[in-house]
Order: structure tokens, then C-alpha cells, then sequence
């Protein structure tokens, strides 16, 4: 479920930047924001003793 979240995050934060008609392949560009999201969560998710994934 927050990956899939963190994916159409990507995807909307990409199209507003311009970043798909940019020089940039935008599967690596993609796949760079959704490794920072998920390591954003993670360390939320620790942060909050695991309470995130328990929802």
C-alpha cells in the first residue's frame, strides 16, 4: 500500500517538475524518489516504534 503510494507520489512530483521532458530517463528518476520516500517511511516508521505498518 505506501509503495504504491510512494509510486504515483513519484509520478505526480516527476509531471509537475517537467522532469518527463527532460534529457532524463524518468524510470531512473522515478525509481530515485520512491527509494527516498520508502527510506523517508522507514525511518518514520522506526521513529514511531512500527506503528505506521500496523495501520
Amino acid at each position: 500500500m505506501f509503495l504504491a503510494a510512494s509510486i504515483r507520489f513519484g509520478v505526480i512530483a516527476i509531471a509537475a517538475t517537467g522532469g518527463f521532458d527532460g534529457t532524463y530517463i524518468w524510470g531512473i528518476v522515478l525509481a530515485g524518489v520512491v527509494g527516498v520516500a520508502q527510506t523517508v517511511y522507514a525511518l518514520v516508521n522506526q521513529a514511531f516504534d512500527g506503528r505506521l505498518s500496523k495501520a
